[in-house]
């Protein structure tokens, strides 16, 4: 990997700090002067599903849009040209990321989650064909400025929590309906009964192991926000016709991400084509919140 002498580059898998620039007029050049001074290549960000939004959003008279939609005021395009713009200026590296492109019915709905306020039920078809059809307006709307290089895709809506409520026998019935003969075998094969070991970064070993109920239930829960966020992912790459970083998120589920669900997540993404670069599970932390109980 190349990396440029100031301006927009991809970053690979090289951990950074990824600041959001909410206001890029008032916070742009305080944070480039940081990342120069301690001699730092970071990411400069906004979340698409509610801090930014196509212009056509973010310049519509009031009412038409929710307000939760690009409520900072600050358009996808504005954000990415003046990062751009500005690291250039300034001869900082940056990686410009369009982050949590999110599958939801509604941008409120995102707010809630962030907020721990637990919304139930399942998207409808129509729900994700128009929230599908509105990212790819954000993926346009970034690729058009020539500067982006990652992004984070956020499915959480489309993962079937009802599936840890079934009973031993109803997730075996479901798992064969929807994954019918060689498919459904072809999934348990890759899991159950293997043992998966890893050495963490401290030299730490640990291992994984699936029961063939394990991997059922994995594969249901997931099948459609896989599925979805791999349609994304295809848009972006058919589009964008260059490398390009990728972060799968996970953290805004209401749930601690089991080792299991992380593994068995990354490597069908993996097979289904993906690539990934970071992934963001939930272990524990909640946004805008930074301690909880007595200090």
């Amino acid at each position: 990997m190349d990396i440029v002498e100031g301006g927009p580059t991809y970053l690979g898998s090289i951990p950074h700090p990824a600041v959001g620039i909410r206001v890029p007029e008032i916070l742009l050049k305080g944070i480039l002067n940081a990342f120069k001074e301690r001699s730092t290549v970071g990411g400069l960000m906004l979340s698409f599903g509610r801090e930014t939004a196509p212009e056509y959003v973010i310049n519509a008279p009031p009412g038409k849009y929710e307000i939760s939609m690009g409520h900072t005021g600050t358009s996808i395009k504005k954000y990415i040209t003046m990062a751009a713009k500005r690291s250039k200026e300034e001869g900082v590296t940056v990686e410009i990321e369009g982050d949590h492109l999110t599958v939801t019915s509604s941008s409120a709905k995102a707010v809630k989650r962030i907020s721990g306020v637990e919304v139930k039920g399942r998207l409808s078809r129509e729900e994700v064909r128009k929230s599908l059809k509105y990212i790819k307006d954000e993926i346009d709307e970034a690729l058009s400025t020539g500067h982006i290089n990652a992004f984070t895709i956020d499915t959480c809506d489309l993962i079937r929590y009802e599936v840890e409520e079934l009973s031993e026998s109803e997730i075996k019935e479901l798992f064969w309906m929807e994954f019918p003969g060689g498919e459904g075998r072809s999934i348990i094969n890759r899991y159950a009964r293997k043992l998966f070991a890893f050495e963490g970064p401290t030299g730490k070993y640990f291992e994984v192991r699936f029961k063939e109920i394990d991997v059922m239930r994995a594969a249901l829960k997931f099948k459609d926000s896989l599925e979805v966020g791999l349609k994304i992912y295809n848009y972006i790459k058919e589009n964008l016709g260059k490398v390009f970083g990728l972060e799968i998120a996970l953290d805004e589920t209401p749930y601690l991400t089991e080792p299991k669900e992380l593994l068995f997540y990354l490597d069908e993404w993996i097979r289904m084509g993906g690539h990934v670069n970071f992934v963001a599970p939930n272990i524990g932390f909640k946004k805008r919140e930074d301690y909880k109980g007595d200090l």
